[in-house]
């Protein structure tokens, strides 16, 4: 067996380095503030919405999971690219980036995805901005989601419905309670489940007054 070609003291100094680099990075990130500016954070948003692209085309769900959370990271970042995804060709992609910008409070979010909800050609992306919609408890969709509780769309009376219900104002419940009639039984389940959390998110504001 043959000795190393260097001493004791030579190899603590060797194996010292990768401390001492790793120090010297935490002392940059120390001085400048340790905070990324927003210009850096933007840059980041928009290199994870092309990776989030990637995977959705690829089918690659873990990687598109993990843009998604980076993106919620990054946070008010993330809007305005996310914003300018609303318009890609692939509806796949509308889609999710519609899903990631509901997970993102942030008002320049609900015009964008109203827009969706109400003019993509896909039913299902009007569908999901609907849930979106939904989830961001946005007071201006109430309307455009009672209208759309009259559709010739299975998929966007269902999606309405349990929008209305994520947002629980009672404006909603004489629509909702017109679907207990309607033909398609998920879209009766949903209109019952909205009613029931309307009625809970009313008896809670209620108790919130006392």
């Amino acid at each position: 067996m043959h000795a190393l070609p260097f001493g004791r003291g030579a190899r603590i100094a060797l194996f010292a380095l990768p401390i001492l680099a790793l120090a010297a990075v935490a002392a940059i990130v120390s001085s400048a503030g340790g905070q990324a500016t927003p210009t850096d954070s933007a840059a980041s948003a928009r290199l994870a919405i092309e990776q989030m692209i990637k995977a959705i085309q690829d089918g690659n769900t873990p990687i598109r999971d993990r843009m998604f959370f980076k993106l919620r990271i990054i946070g008010k970042e993330s809007v305005a690219p996310l914003v300018e995804t609303l318009a890609h060709a692939d509806p796949r992609v509308r889609d999710y980036a519609a899903f990631t910008l509901s997970f993102i409070d942030d008002d320049r979010a609900v015009d964008p995805i109203l827009n969706l909800f109400h003019n993509d050609p896909e039913i299902s992306v009007r569908a999901q901005a609907a849930r979106a919609l939904g989830r961001m408890e946005e007071q201006r969709a109430i309307d455009p989601l009672i209208a759309a509780l009259k559709s010739d769309r299975t998929e966007i009376r269902q999606d309405a419905a349990y929008a209305l219900g994520l947002i629980g104002d009672p404006r909603a419940n004489a629509a909702l309670q017109a679907l207990e009639i309607d033909p398609n039984e998920v879209v009766r389940f949903m209109a019952k489940d909205a009613l029931a959390r309307i009625d809970r998110a009313v008896k809670r504001k209620a108790a919130e007054k006392k």
